[in-house]
């Protein structure tokens, strides 16, 4: 596999990806029996994982070979610190002190990434559900490409579920919530969201906050998306490389295709919010609905689905949580199936 590029690494991905989810799909269709593997299974399913997405080639200028080249001279004493995000800075200069192998750099930002998904999953989701929830996570759109590309953003948002995990252990969340945010300084959306609906959950107000977002999105247009641009810009200089990126597949505008995707969500949990009553449940629909109402007022803007993403990472949860807490439908698994197609396809 050495001729291999980043991008055969990749289609080798969504295509296995794929396949398996496909023969999941089937598997529930056929069976009303949930898909159980012991702990360690999954973790060492996991493991195997995390080492193939870690090994994946990176290419001359991509954003791995970004990191990899400032993880090698961050110990050069005429390179400045160019960022405000000072957490993944002194995380990477003192591995760099340890070794200067960037493989195991790598490996440590995969165990966390990794670490901090299965964490969320194991200790909210029962263990019949837990490999089914963990393959759809992975399969989701985003997941491979925050594990590969957008690396500093994506080991923020797994901190930030360990965050949520220790959501009854005060200090331990606040610990996890500040290291979220000083690694990727665009957690404070869902940090600051976070501890709000954990002290002021409104049920279901919020979803006329995201109304008035999107409302205010189409109404003012373009010009909300240059004040909102420029303000980005102002506050962190790496914003301008994204927001004047003339890359066609970044285009600027309105994308109906980010809005649909986002709604899906909200939809279903405001649906089964009704059905299973659960606190922690509130809160996580809550703080997707109000981190997505944010993107909403950012949707013009270029790399927008790097602000999206704050929120997508949690559609996976929101879809199969309320099922793993009761049976709700008589089918349940053929639901489980639909969920899992539909995120596959969408990826």
């Amino acid at each position: 596999m050495e001729n291999l590029t980043s991008v055969d690494w990749t289609k080798i991905w969504y295509n296995s990806i794929t396949i398996i989810s496909i023969m999941l799909v089937l598997r529930l269709l056929l069976s009303r029996a949930s898909i159980k593997v012991a702990n360690g299974f999954l973790i060492f399913l996991a493991a195997i994982i995390m080492l193939y997405v870690v090994n994946e080639p990176s290419w001359e200028y991509s954003d791995k070979w970004n990191y990899q080249v400032s993880f090698e001279n961050i110990l050069d004493a005429s390179i400045e610190r160019k960022d405000g995000d000072s957490g993944f800075y002194i995380f990477t200069k003192g591995i760099r002190l340890l070794t200067d192998w960037y493989i195991l750099y790598f490996l440590l930002i995969g165990g966390i990434y990794f670490y901090g998904y299965l964490k969320f999953i194991n200790h909210f989701f029962s263990k019949e559900y837990r490999f089914i929830v963990f393959f759809t996570t992975i399969s989701a759109l985003g997941f491979y490409a925050y594990a590969t590309n957008t690396i500093r953003q994506g080991l923020a948002l797994a901190i930030f579920l360990l965050a949520i995990v220790y959501m009854n252990n005060k200090v331990k969340s606040i610990v996890f919530s500040i290291i979220a945010v000083l690694f990727h300084k665009s957690l404070i959306i869902p940090v600051a969201v976070f501890w709000i609906v954990k002290r002021y959950n409104l049920n279901n107000n919020f979803i006329y906050f995201w109304l008035l977002c999107l409302v205010v999105t189409i109404l003012l247009g373009s010009s909300l998306g240059v004040l909102l641009g420029d303000f980005l810009v102002s506050s962190d200089n790496r914003m301008d490389g994204y927001l004047n990126d003339e890359n066609e597949s970044y285009q600027a505008g309105f994308k109906l295709n980010f809005l649909i995707y986002s709604i899906a969500p909200i939809i279903y949990g405001m649906k089964m919010k009704v059905k299973i009553n659960d606190e922690f449940y509130n809160q996580i629909l809550s703080l997707y609905i109000i981190v997505n109402a944010v993107w909403l007022l950012m949707i013009r803007i270029a790399f927008t689905d790097r602000f999206a993403y704050l929120s997508w990472f949690l559609i996976p949860f929101i879809f199969l949580y309320p099922l793993s807490k009761q049976q709700l439908f008589k089918n349940q698994n053929h639901i489980i199936a639909l969920i899992l197609f539909y995120l596959t396809m969408v990826t």
